[in-house]
């Protein structure tokens, strides 16, 4: 399981695994720091390992933190790679969300911050939950895999995640990635089920369909944290009160 702590006023999650031969610093897209050890591997040795690494992770906090007020600030968010200018109208059906040109248009059940945000949450699932499922079906085909089913999850670190039994999850929030990242992603957890690891073998794989994945790779980086915005969009903002 994984341990909150926190260090010179620094929280961080501590996780361990089995497959780390090393100590490893990252930040996740909802800004938390995670370091992630061998198993066994002294608390008092990880943290020493994070004060010697603070100045890397100040650095990229704060890049973090840009990164996300470009898009949160703004009236706009992310569907399929694009950005769309949120508009909220007071009347209509309640919960109703269609993209109009360049414009996502909601019409919340209430004139609230929450209902604005329940009714984008609720779009996005079920966009994410069409479109990802046909393209894992499209997608297998093409790789020659074959997996058991599909399920979706609002995970904090992970973008897809494939089990033992060949069962898919995705993270919901990646329809707001570009269309060839989001294939990157079903491809990736594809491939593991030829190759449950991140071996050469696996990395070749991945690349004989999808020869631009490191750049697909790097995109999630940099952008990660903005799918994670929260969607509040506060209704008295737009001139709806």
């Amino acid at each position: 399981m994984p341990v909150q702590s926190q260090i010179d006023e620094t929280p961080y999650v501590w996780r361990t695994s089995a497959r780390s031969r090393s100590v490893s610093i990252s930040i996740s897209p909802k800004g938390e720091v995670v370091i992630t050890t061998p198993p066994k591997f002294p608390q008092a040795r990880a943290e020493q390992f994070l004060r010697n690494s603070q100045e890397w992770i100040d650095k990229h906090l704060a890049l973090q933190r840009r990164r996300v007020r470009a898009v949160v600030d703004t009236k706009s968010m992310l569907y399929c790679g694009m950005s769309y200018e949120v508009q909220i109208h007071p009347h209509g059906s309640g919960n109703a969300v269609a993209i109009r040109e360049q414009c996502i248009e909601v019409r919340p059940v209430e004139k609230t911050t929450v209902s604005v945000q329940r009714a984008l949450v609720r779009w996005l699932k079920s966009e994410a939950e069409q479109y990802i499922t046909l393209r894992a079906v499209e997608l297998a085909k093409t790789m020659n895999v074959a997996y058991r089913g599909v399920q979706f999850r609002d995970q904090k670190t992970r973008w897809g995640s494939c089990s033992s039994m060949k069962s898919l999850q995705f993270n919901w929030r990646l329809i707001q990635a570009p269309k060839e990242v989001i294939d990157y992603v079903i491809m990736h957890e594809l491939t593991h089920l030829k190759h449950m690891n991140h071996s050469s073998a696996f990395w070749a794989y991945v690349e004989r369909f999808d020869p631009a994945y490191t750049g697909h790779k790097k995109w999630l980086r940099l952008h990660g944290a903005v799918l994670h915005q929260d969607f509040a969009f506060d209704p008295a903002l737009f001139g709806v009160e």
